[in-house]
């Protein structure tokens, strides 16, 4: 099975070496000639695509590193290409409007050369990705993907990733802690928060309580079965019909009421009590 792009080619997110627009489906080729693609996923910087065979190939603008190909791993990490002048950069920086507080919207060198399509390589041995999905807003972009054990990856913009960081992620990074409230917690109608960021909100953290289980959170073993990118935040499913959010929480997109401005790692959404059968988010 092949995939094929047509469309807006804006940061080469077609993955056909180009920013033009195409009006008639033209095939990808590169990397992906040749494979049996099982899935994909498109987002306003960059595009996503899965092989039969768990690999992974991003294609696009790296704003916010969200192409996860920027050598040195890690948060906050990355370099730029020396010999262009050409850059990218989240529309809300481009517009004047300053990131969520505490973030490093810098400005991504892309160049002249567009990111056609490319495995990663980054992944650890044996992980097999299943399901991939993208999401952008003005902040910038991020990626999840799924593994067929049920593990998740994240990278990119760092308040939507759930690494329990600010800064952008350079390279596919394991989400691990994922947190819901305990028995306890739940008969007492306890509406402690984990941990989250802005205007004070680490020193409200450290003066409540020093650890999770005091804030009536306790860590959860998920297997996640779905996981999907939105504007600035993102969704996860487990097998038990668990969803957990994470990332900005303006609006009320997360799902619970918090008195910060992003959710830095997963959060079950209590509300739904186990019962969900598939999530979607929007932007």
């Amino acid at each position: 099975m092949e995939v094929y792009g047509w469309g807006s080619g804006t940061y080469g997110r077609l993955g056909l070496g180009h920013r033009e627009d195409v009006a008639i489906p033209r095939r990808l080729g590169g990397v992906l000639n040749g494979c049996n693609v099982a899935g994909a996923a498109c987002g306003w910087y960059h595009s996503a695509v899965v092989t039969s065979t768990g690999e992974l190939a991003t294609f696009g603008s790296e704003v916010t590193k969200c192409l996860g190909t920027l050598r040195g791993g890690g948060s906050g990490s990355g370099s730029e290409n020396s010999d262009s002048d050409e850059r990218e950069m989240p529309l809300g920086e481009r517009e004047g409007h300053p990131g969520a507080e505490g973030t490093d919207n810098e400005k991504v060198n892309i160049g002249p050369r567009l990111s056609p399509p490319h495995i990663l390589r980054s992944f650890p041995s044996r992980v097999t990705v299943v399901q991939v999905s993208v999401g952008s807003d003005m902040f910038g972009a991020h990626t999840l993907a799924l593994t067929k054990a049920g593990r998740l990856y994240a990278w990119g913009y760092g308040p939507a990733c759930g690494l329990g960081c600010r800064t952008n992620v350079a390279a596919p990074e394991l989400v691990s802690k994922f947190m819901g409230l305990g028995d306890k917690a739940q008969a007492s109608g306890s509406s402690h928060e984990p941990l989250g960021y802005g205007r004070h909100s680490h020193l409200r953290y450290r003066h409540r309580a020093g650890t999770a289980r005091q804030l009536g959170m306790q860590q959860l073993r998920p297997r996640i079965v779905k996981a999907v990118c939105g504007g600035g935040f993102s969704v996860a499913l487990s097998s038990d019909g668990e969803v957990f959010t994470f990332g900005l929480s303006a609006s009320g997109r997360l799902g619970y009421r918090t008195n910060f401005r992003a959710q830095l790692t997963p959060r079950r959404v209590e509300a739904m009590k186990g019962n969900a059968a598939d999530v979607s988010a929007g932007a």
